[in-house]
């Protein structure tokens, strides 16, 4: 027993003795790590930087106590200690150099022999000789990225050549701030796999495509935003194009199909091809065949014709297809599902929106992966499919986008939709019922089907679910919420879009839960009641609210403080509202308030210089016009016609500078047209009939008001002749009827209607 209690010891001390000899290896290790941490920073490298920083007017003061690896902005190799990475815009903290670079930014014996990784921001910079020699002055670089988002007019340098070693070059450039012209600079860059030049103009490099078909080993190529110019590709033998291309982004420059397709298809083994607005016109070549790797696809916004090839479409690899913006390529649909067959387990997005594309909306079921679905504005017709209790169809839809087509029947049951998160059917010519199913689609934020002919009732069982939805518009459509005074919504919507259905004759007592929206349009929708006083204080970040042709009646609340913070555009027109208007009103950036009894004084309109628009017609409004328009540039559309206004026109009046249509017609305004009226030159409507406006027309009314189209100043009391500046060829309609005015009638408003060509004009007098 002895025995057995002295194994158990021993074996007990070995154990004790092998962990107190870990623990011991494990503190040496971790001593000896950070004595190499804290000197693994070569001098050279150290020295190196710091006069770079030295030679900062401001910025980040680094502590020269901490060693290098450890500044902002600096990488170190974790096996050398050597400097392998910079960015100099983290490294120098904001730093902006004065007059030119710093000398220690030129070549010199102290350099980062290992750098691999440089990022430079061009901003704040003013160029010497010597930041081209800078840049090229490490051996060993790989990867460049150059930064431009403010100063124009920066060349990429010629001496890049020099960085034969060169993997990566990565411009950041913000509306071509950067510039070259020419791309010879990287023929000699034989290691190149990515070149991004987004946004850098290339308008003057003609030698491009010549370049970058000689880079063998490129694999990622952009060139997107450079408004690259034509050129011709020439298959030339012996020239070492790159077999391993994968990723191609020509958008957003002039390319035709004449100079591109024919270069572009060499390269089968891309996987991204994106060529979206530019010029490429014709049909789409069928010699997709060899590009079995192909599986993104961005062609929209050009000017493409016929039918999609069948070697596209029998890609297997496909998922992200995008054709739209072409207007004018066609198929059937149904034959298009059918071809894309072989992708139905790849394929997440599918964009044929705003083509001319047929027939009827086929079963989405094949798809397992679709995501997005827009086929927006072409000629589709007959119903949407149902989506009732498929398990095995295509789930992960989160866009099915079909409005602006020819759909018919009703909205079915979409429930198996169960990631749907936008929904637009809106302008088909949907004609039956919206099935309850609809409200089982949870994580559904946008839904819109109006302008339609639907007809029924939306009840609870419509929204019992909708708690993520934003976006809601059933405008325009037979459609009628029963859902009765109680109910309290699972959603908090953004948008609101109830015109030309019917709500209720009652004011939507909902919509106090409706706390954040920015568009609500109750337009047109049956309502016969007041307007509560909390509705005025529900949303402060609206930008439009309508509530107009309705039989709404009562006051505006006047002792409301509250505020709207976005200038939103306001419609309580056609209504029988009556009473002042409340000043926090004058907050609008369109205002109105036509075909009501309001009165009153309108010194809110002074309040927001900002305003584009003012309706204050058919009322019965009274005083003076004010005189508070010196700041008012940006307001476009004044009528204040069929009110009881009198006085004089004031000359600030002149001072809107940006007016279009002015009317004023059947009030009391007298005295005479005040010749600030001249500086109105955008204007081409203006009605001034039915006052009691006295003396001449001003001729320059003819010669200052270029864009004037409509002039009314008929029922009133103006004298004088009739001037002749007002020949101008823009004036159309010309109404002085019931005036005073005398004197010869101008040639160009005689009767031209003579069977005798060689005869004048014959005028009269008034």
């Amino acid at each position: 027993m002895l025995e057995i209690t002295s194994i158990h010891e021993r074996q007990h001390f070995c154990v004790l003795f092998l962990v107190v000899m870990l623990l011991c290896f494990f503190t040496n290790n971790l001593s000896l790590s950070s004595k190499l941490n804290t000197t693994r920073c070569f001098e050279n490298d150290r020295k190196f930087l710091l006069n770079i920083h030295q030679g900062c007017s401001s910025g980040y003061n680094i502590s020269y106590i901490h060693e290098c690896c450890d500044w902002p902005g600096i990488t170190c190799s974790s096996l050398t200690g050597r400097v392998i990475g910079l960015d100099l815009w983290v490294f120098l903290d904001n730093c902006f150099w004065g007059a030119e670079y710093p000398t220690s930014l030129r070549p010199s014996s102290i350099s980062l022999k290992d750098l691999v990784s440089l990022q430079v921001d061009m901003d704040g910079v003013t160029f010497s000789k010597g930041f081209s020699s800078f840049i090229t002055s490490f051996p060993n670089l790989k990867h460049l990225y150059l930064e431009s988002y403010e100063e124009p007019g920066i060349a990429i340098p010629m001496e890049l050549g020099n960085l034969t070693r060169l993997e990566t070059f990565e411009v950041n450039s913000y509306s071509n701030t950067m510039y070259a012209n020419t791309l010879k600079m990287f023929s000699r860059l034989s290691s190149l796999k990515r070149l991004v030049l987004s946004s850098v103009f290339l308008k003057e490099a003609t030698d491009w495509l010549n370049v970058v078909s000689n880079l063998s080993h490129l694999e990622h190529l952009d060139l997107s935003f450079c408004r690259l110019p034509r050129a011709i590709y020439h298959s030339q033998r012996g020239v070492n194009s790159s077999k391993s291309l994968s990723y191609l982004d020509f958008s957003f420059n002039n390319l035709d199909a004449s100079s591109s397709w024919s270069w572009i298809l060499n390269h089968s083994s891309l996987n991204s091809l994106l060529i979206s607005h530019n010029q490429l016109a014709g049909s789409i070549p069928n010699n997709f065949k060899r590009m079995t790797s192909l599986s993104h696809l961005d062609l929209s916004y050009n000017r493409l014709d016929g039918q999609l090839p069948s070697s596209l479409l029998g890609l297997c690899g496909l998922r992200n297809l995008d054709v739209s913006q072409n207007r004018r390529l066609q198929g059937d649909l149904s034959r298009i599902f059918q071809s894309l067959s072989c992708a139905k387990e790849s394929l997440t997005v599918l964009s044929l929106q705003r083509n001319l594309f047929s027939g009827l909306l086929p079963d989405l079921t094949m798809f397992s992966r679709l995501s997005k679905l827009t086929l927006h504005s072409n000629r589709l017709n007959g119903s949407l499919p149902s989506y009732a209790n498929r398990s095995t169809m295509a789930s992960s839809l989160t866009v099915f986008d079909v409005h602006n087509n020819q759909l018919t029947g009703s909205v079915p049951d979409l429930s198996a939709l169960r990631s749907l998160r936008v929904l637009k059917l809106q302008n088909n010519k949907l004609n039956g019922s919206v099935h309850p199913g609809l409200g089982q689609l949870s994580r559904l934020k946008h839904l819109d089907v109006s302008s339609n002919s639907l007809k029924g009732d939306l009840g609870i069982s419509h929204f019992a679910n909708l708690s993520s939805l934003r976006y809601f518009d059933i405008s325009f459509n037979s459609l009628t919420m029963n859902i009765g005074c109680s109910w309290v919504p699972p959603f908090r919507l953004e948008t609101i879009g109830l015109a030309s259905c019917n709500v209720g004759s009652r004011f939507p007592e909902w919509l106090r839960t409706q706390t954040n929206y920015s568009r609500l349009d109750l337009s047109n929708s049956g309502i016969s009641d007041t307007v509560p006083f909390w509705f005025w204080n529900l949303s402060s970040v609206a930008t439009f609210i309508s509530l107009s042709r309705n039989r709404l009646h009562g006051k505006l609340p006047m002792d409301l403080s509250f505020k709207y913070y976005m200038n939103p555009a306001i419609d309580l027109s056609f209504n029988f509202l009556e009473g002042t208007i409340p000043s926090f009103f004058g907050n609008t950036v369109y205002l109105n308030l036509s075909r009501n009894s309001f009165y009153g004084p309108v010194s809110f309109l002074c309040l927001n210089s900002f305003t584009l628009g003012i309706d204050l017609s058919h009322n019965i409004f009274s005083g003076n016009f004010p005189n508070c328009w010196s700041n008012f540039e940006t307001m476009s559309v004044m009528d204040l016609s069929n009110n009881s206004f009198s006085g004089q026109l004031p000359c600030s009046l002149g001072n809107l500078s940006s007016l279009q249509s002015l009317h004023l017609r059947h009030n009391k305004f007298s005295g005479k047209l005040p010749m600030s009226l001249c500086n109105l030159t955008y204007l081409f409507d203006l009605d001034l009939g039915d006052n009691l406006f006295t003396g001449e027309i001003p001729g320059c009314l003819g010669t200052m008001l270029k864009n004037l189209t409509i002039l009314s100043l008929r029922n009133n009391s103006i004298s004088g002749n009739i001037p002749p500046q007002l020949c101008h060829p823009s004036v159309q309609i010309l109404d002085l009827s019931t005036n005073n005015i005398s004197g010869v009638i101008p040639k160009c408003l005689c009767d031209t209607n003579s069977n005798d060509a060689e005869k004048e004009p014959t005028c009269g007098y008034v």
